[in-house]
């Protein structure tokens, strides 16, 4: 039986759009090489923030743009609180320095994550799956 093509997040560098692309390699808008959106530890790829072309002065883990680090008191104003997509319990997202960066993860179960939910999961659940 042949292998299922592997749903990755992708973005095309021209259209700046991102998708799920299963085996394809080429954006269906412009024909672009369609490129990884996310590094091996599932932060936004550094080809992605420069192909966006501003910062955001979110903190981004890859940020090209010179002297945009978030200042750690304003760090602490940037807290979200987000529903868990697996348990729907709420937890505090921080868009730096966040608890999340210290859980490790094989790459095997990060793409799992990546494809079965949309956004962050809580303490527990992602603890949970670094574990397996």
């Amino acid at each position: 039986m042949p292998a299922m093509p592997q749903r990755t997040l992708r973005f095309c560098p021209q259209c700046i759009s991102t998708e799920h692309a299963a085996g394809r390699l080429h954006c269906r808008a412009c024909g672009a090489a369609l490129r990884p959106l996310l590094d091996d530890a599932g932060a936004l790829s550094g080809e992605f923030l420069v192909a966006r072309n501003s910062c955001c002065g979110s903190g981004c883990r890859n940020c090209p743009y010179p002297g945009r680090e978030v200042d750690p008191l304003q760090a602490t104003q940037s807290v979200k609180t987000k529903t868990c997509g697996r348990c729907g319990g709420d937890f505090e997202c921080r868009s730096t320095g966040c608890w999340c960066e210290q859980v490790r993860l094989s790459p095997a179960a990060l793409q799992w994550l990546q494809r079965t939910y949309t956004d962050c999961l809580c303490p527990a659940c992602l603890s949970n799956h670094a574990a397996k």
